[in-house]
């Protein structure tokens, strides 16, 4: 999995530079290792916004939801892919500039480094949250959360705390026994689609650029499978 870094060089122009971060594989499985981070915030912005140039105002990683395209003084441009991740750090100088793909809306997550105070307001969420957590009785269950009410979508221009993000693909066909989660993560999906089963019987379908809040750390726990046995990127984030 490749990953862009704009960093600051002693010119005090924004660089790109290319990395490919490290997997390791478990069975049909890939794992990146967790990377530390302090906080995540959910954000959407319109197709016809215009950001000029600044630099980044925190080390932080995006993860892209949508597409879109960054570019830096020297002329290079980065096309960012739903699924890519770009590592902001060049957080002095001047800058980069941003733009949607074709004019459609940019959806995507800030995953923190550093103090996570001022991020800017979001607007108009429309992104799909889906909580799966689990009652006393050790049933779990399913619910569709507004993301623009939750904590994910900041708080006080402050992102929810988080401890670690880690990258995972699945190849092939995959269905899971049934199982409670290890602790709580958000679960982003970035390629492919998956099915997710509570054991009361509730059972979504989540597509890309959907989003998972696992909390069922207890009981009977779920199951879930890939959707016509195609490969899947997630996210795991840590809480």
């Amino acid at each position: 999995m490749h990953l862009t870094r704009l960093y600051t060089a002693p010119d005090g122009h924004s660089r790109v530079e290319c990395r490919t971060l490290p997997f390791q594989r478990r069975n049909d499985v890939l794992w990146s290792a967790p990377l530390p981070i302090t906080g995540v915030v959910y954000r959407e912005r319109g197709g016809e916004y215009e950001v000029g140039w600044r630099p980044a105002p925190r080390r932080q990683y995006v993860v892209n939801l949508s597409g879109g395209v960054y570019g830096v003084r020297d002329g290079t441009h980065v096309a960012q892919q739903p699924g890519d991740v770009l590592l902001l750090e060049d957080t002095e100088g001047s800058g980069h500039t941003s733009e949607p793909v074709d004019g459609g809306l940019r959806r995507f997550l800030f995953l923190t480094l550093d103090d996570a105070a001022g991020i800017a307001p979001g607007h108009g969420p429309e992104g799909r949250l889906v909580r799966l957590y689990n009652t006393p009785d050790g049933e779990s269950h399913l619910e569709d959360v507004p993301i623009g009410e939750h904590a994910l979508f900041g708080s006080g221009g402050r992102p929810q705390p988080a401890r670690s993000v880690a990258f995972r693909w699945r190849f092939g066909a995959y269905a899971s026994t049934w199982h409670p989660s290890p602790s709580r993560h958000y679960v982003v999906y970035l390629k492919g689609g998956f099915f997710i089963e509570a054991s009361d019987g509730d059972s979504r379908r989540l597509a890309e650029g959907d989003v998972l809040l696992l909390e069922d750390t207890e009981g009977r726990g779920h199951r879930g499978g890939s959707l016509d046995g195609r490969p899947n990127q997630t996210a795991w984030i840590a809480l």
